[in-house]
């Protein structure tokens, strides 16, 4: 697309560093249903696109959906004038970027069929078909089915001569039963966190089969003793919980922007702190964490993240110690690093 080229050249012609853009649209479709009734059905398009320019060790940001010559470099130039205010903020501390390569690539997330294609009425027959599985369980007073799907298609190009082409997407399907007794309610939920695939997956689940063991297990858990008294006892996770954990304890702690003080909102800022880096005991020496850009049907699998940069596949902690965080072009140079991995 012709607009790619206009606001490099652009960007470089009022002595940007580096710059990039994103032309994106992104289309998220949502279907709920409670019980039999179909409560909420929304198919939302987003067009647009953001420039990012780096100048005097700073960034600036600007975005537009106007598609047109004067609106790209009406952008470029607002982007341009606010890396120079942010440069004024902190000029004894100037951003440096990790060197990269260009690429000129395609990616598409592999699938067989996509969820857009689908009829709607199709997929609601379906939901409609998985409700009433979890209703005809006697004690199931409430069962819902809950349906993201989410597209982005992106053109990305940078100063450095990088020219990508790509489409990702995902899907999660998640249902619930709950179960009712005179005394207590307890629910019992599928969802695998989604996964960047097609239509297809959805259909393997055998969601059918899904709905039986999810009313069954609501059923006994309503249904359940209480512990007694209070001991020290073995804990199962499940594997979504543990994911969660997971996310929690290692994910965000080791998001190097974060470790460096630059985010501290929901999770909080990190203990995780640099001079730990390749000495701290995150866990016994079978403990192992990867993070991995590349994993097939990843929801973080897109090909290159948004500084350009491949997919990658490293160690976070290695035999329980703090091996690696997730970084950026910018963050990385803080701690001396020469490249970046993206969480």
């Amino acid at each position: 697309m012709k607009y790619l080229d206009l606001a490099m050249n652009a960007a470089t012609s009022l002595g940007a560093e580096y710059a990039d853009i994103r032309i994106q649209k992104t289309t998220d479709e949502v279907i709920y249903l409670q019980n039999l009734s179909l409560k909420h059905v929304n198919t939302g398009i987003i067009n647009g696109y953001g420039i990012r320019v780096f100048k005097d060790g700073a960034w600036g940001f600007a975005h537009n959906n106007v598609f047109s010559d004067e609106a790209v470099l009406a952008t470029v130039e607002r982007a341009v004038k606010i890396a120079e205010l942010s440069a004024t903020v902190n000029r004894k501390k100037k951003l440096r970027l990790a060197p990269e390569r260009s690429y000129i690539a395609t990616y598409k997330t592999p699938v067989q069929i996509d969820p857009f294609d689908v009829p709607l009425s199709e997929k609601v027959d379906l939901m409609m078909e998985v409700n009433r599985t979890m209703m005809a369980f006697e004690g199931i007073r409430r069962a819902s089915f809950y349906l993201i799907m989410h597209k982005d298609e992106k053109l990305f190009a940078s100063t450095l001569g990088t020219r990508l082409d790509i489409t990702y997407q995902f899907i999660d399907p998640m249902i619930t039963a709950t179960a009712v007794t005179d005394t207590d309610s307890q629910s019992r939920t599928f969802d695998e966190g989604g996964r960047a695939v097609g239509w297809e997956w959805v259909l393997s689940l055998d969601l059918i089969e899904k709905a039986k063991q999810i009313a069954e297990e609501a059923l006994i858990k309503v249904k359940a003793d209480n512990l007694g008294p209070e001991q020290r006892r073995s804990l199962i996770l499940d594997p979504n919980h543990l994911g969660l954990t997971m996310h929690e304890s290692v994910g965000h702690p080791t998001e190097l922007d974060r470790v460096l003080g630059w985010e501290a909102d929901y999770a909080g800022i990190s203990f995780a702190t640099p001079e730990k880096l390749k000495n701290y005991q995150y866990g016994s020496d079978i403990v192992n964490f990867v993070g991995d850009n590349t994993l097939a049907e990843g929801l973080a699998t897109l090909g290159f993240d948004d500084d350009g940069v491949p997919g990658q596949k490293w160690h976070i902690i290695k035999d329980g110690i703090l091996n690696e965080y997730g970084s950026t072009r910018d963050t990385a140079m803080e701690i001396g690093l020469n490249y970046s991995r993206r969480l």
